[in-house]
């Protein structure tokens, strides 16, 4: 799947996170990159950049649209994250210290993002 073996271990431990997190996702595997669902909605996939970096992308699958209101579906407190749109957002990694230094707050904010998203109307 990916060439580099630091993209492959830094997307395994994600892989790994984003599974401890969400004992209810199941990973698919989507545009060649791991992709995580709960009852059938897509809301996290894996994303190998050519910069050398991996994303954890959030987002609500194909049919959300922006609001255009400016409110992030999940408030993203520490300013970690790179904003598509309000529905849609990525966190990048390029090395597994990284991963390791924001794993508490990835996996509460992979909670967040699969509860927003799946009681918050598309």
């Amino acid at each position: 799947m990916i060439d580099n073996k630091d993209h492959e271990q830094i997307a395994d431990a994600l892989c790994a996170l984003i599974c401890a997190s969400l004992p209810a996702a199941k990973q698919t595997t989507k545009w060649n990159a791991p992709n995580f669902a709960i009852n059938d909605q897509d809301m996290i996939t894996l994303n190998f950049s050519p910069k050398h970096a991996v994303r954890v992308v959030f987002h609500r699958g194909a049919k959300a649209v922006d609001t255009k209101t400016g409110t992030r579906l999940v408030a993203d407190d520490r300013g970690r994250l790179t904003w598509a749109t309000d529905q849609r957002a990525y966190a990048s990694f390029t090395n597994l210290p990284a991963v390791q230094n924001d794993a508490s707050w990835l996996a509460d904010f992979c909670r967040k993002w699969a509860d927003a998203a799946l009681h918050q109307p598309l």
